[in-house]
């Protein structure tokens, strides 16, 4: 099991593929993490609808 450096859950897998995107808005609230840290699949989707969300608005 792996931790999730965003919110502590332990996950089988953490998700590296992340957007330059989303890891800038990850940053944003969590700047001690890193990249290669990963996120679970629940951090990774927040994220994600985030992004997705900010691209219709603009």
């Amino acid at each position: 099991m792996k931790t999730c450096k965003l919110c502590g859950t332990e996950s089988q897998r953490l998700n590296q593929e992340l957007e330059d995107i989303v890891i800038n808005m990850i940053k944003k609230e969590h700047p001690e993490w890193v990249a290669s840290d990963g996120a679970c699949q629940r951090c990774f989707e927040y994220y994600d609808q985030l992004e997705s969300e900010i691209e219709v608005i603009m």
